[in-house]
């Protein structure tokens, strides 16, 4: 974590280069536990709780001076951004962005939120995919009519406390594009079966491993730099506001 003044405060929630046990031993504790009257993930909001004493310490300042505050972080990064945007700041003028973010709560847990919530989302990313948001509800049913004795409702109450897992905020997706970027695109929340075409496609013509590589935040920021100089180069760029990005 760390705080860079620009007229304004970016709280950066940093990711280890190298997936560390503790990182893991974070992920994998997907149950659901309820804080402030919303169920979130029990790993991340732990992870959250163990910096949340420094953060609010370094806020006083932020806030006395009126500065507005900008949350962003990349992977378990992202999810502990959105939860310091929720617990923390829900009410800034400023903005939310993650990369690479997994699902970290609840449909209702950003209901509160009028701070601004940009997720971005690189191609075949797995990460954003996770945890599963309607799986284990197609699992419960199974277990509900096929009863397996002393399994099916073992299972059952594993799975209701990993159930109800959604996304917040408005989606960026970077499309897979070549080598050269010339035909990446970014799009604006675009439909679950698109995206999952589109997975389909980007795995079928790779291989499986691109669900990982796509997630490096090396890729996120190539391509965005690339999408960037790409629209500023653009004709007309400096004589008109840039144009809304594609649906």
């Amino acid at each position: 974590m760390k705080w860079v003044n620009i007229h304004g405060y970016p709280l950066i929630f940093q990711k280890s280069p190298e997936k560390e046990p503790k990182d893991i031993k974070t992920d994998l504790k997907v149950s659901m536990t309820e804080m402030g009257g919303v169920r979130v993930h029990r790993g991340f909001y732990q992870a959250f709780e163990c910096v949340r004493p420094e953060i609010e310490g370094a806020l006083r300042e932020v806030r006395n001076n009126g500065y507005p505050l900008y949350i962003t972080g990349h992977s378990l990064g992202g999810a502990l951004a959105l939860i310091a945007t929720k617990f923390l700041a829900e009410d800034s003028i400023g903005a939310c962005y993650t990369f690479g973010s997994p699902r970290v709560a609840c449909s209702q847990f950003g209901d509160s939120i009028k701070t601004p919530v940009y997720r971005l989302v690189n191609a075949a990313d797995i990460v954003p995919r996770l945890p599963p948001a309607y799986l284990q509800n197609g699992l419960i049913a199974f277990f509900e009519v096929v009863r397996i004795p002393y399994v099916s409702d073992t299972l059952i109450k594993i799975l209701d406390k990993v159930t109800g897992y959604r996304h917040h905020g408005d989606m960026r997706y970077l499309t897979a594009c070549k080598a050269d970027h010339c035909d990446l695109r970014l799009l604006q929340n675009p439909s679950i079966i698109d995206r999952f075409g589109r997975l389909i496609n980007r795995v079928a013509t790779t291989c499986i491993t691109v669900t990982a590589s796509d997630h490096s935040i090396q890729a996120y920021s190539t391509k965005l730099s690339a999408y960037a100089v790409r629209r500023n180069s653009a004709p007309g760029h400096n004589q008109q506001p840039s144009p809304v990005m594609e649906n």
